[in-house]
């Protein structure tokens, strides 16, 4: 692919004077910055930046809320794929091992394996990130475990100052027993792209 830049000198009256030049670039030779130089990440466990969240991010939080009832968390049989057909290309499903601080991707949808442009349902979270980012997902992750309630992923700074804050994922947790986290709903917000894939 080739891009064509305009470059207009101030001294020259005439716009018929632009100089052209033609710059030889492709897509493979772009920089592409890593998800933690590309945004530093907030993670939150209060209600308030539901908020933040789109209206189908509220509508998933407020569908798992339901379907706990009193429970801290629901049953992964509480959720019925059914239900989910809204969400579901933009879902991954992580399972927690044993320990709690092993992850794997037991389902990805659609939508987030185009993102990364590979389905890494099956594997764990450290064979599919560079090391360093996958401390940052991990982080998440050992949260959502450690305090069993949901966990909110947003930007730290806002790319423009009119921009309104926005929730990029947001993190559910899942329970066989009702007490031990086993695994966690992820849910890429829509409009979030690669660089806010921090699950």
């Amino acid at each position: 692919m080739v891009f064509v830049q305009l470059v207009r000198f101030p001294h020259i009256a005439s716009q018929q004077q632009c100089i052209t030049s033609v710059i030889g670039m492709s897509w493979d030779s772009l920089a592409r910055p890593a998800v933690r130089d590309a945004r530093v990440w907030e993670r939150t466990s209060s209600l308030d930046v539901l908020g933040w969240c789109s209206p189908k991010t509220v509508d998933l939080y407020r569908y798992w809320d339901e379907r706990r009832g009193v429970q801290p968390m629901p049953r992964r049989a509480d959720i019925d794929p059914v239900d989910m057909r809204a969400w579901l290309a933009r879902i991954s499903l992580i399972d927690v091992g044993a320990g709690g601080d092993s992850f794997r991707y037991r389902l990805v949808g659609t939508e987030v394996a185009e993102l990364r442009g590979f389905d890494p349902t099956g594997r764990s979270v450290e064979s599919v990130w560079p090391a360093q980012d996958a401390e940052i997902v991990l982080a998440a992750y050992r949260q959502v475990v450690a305090q069993k309630s949901p966990v909110f992923c947003h930007p730290a700074q806002r790319w423009h100052w009119d921009q309104e804050p926005a929730v990029g994922v947001m993190l559910l947790p899942l329970s066989t027993d009702g007490e031990k986290v086993d695994q966690i709903l992820g849910y890429l917000s829509d409009g979030v792209g690669m660089l806010g894939l921090v699950m």
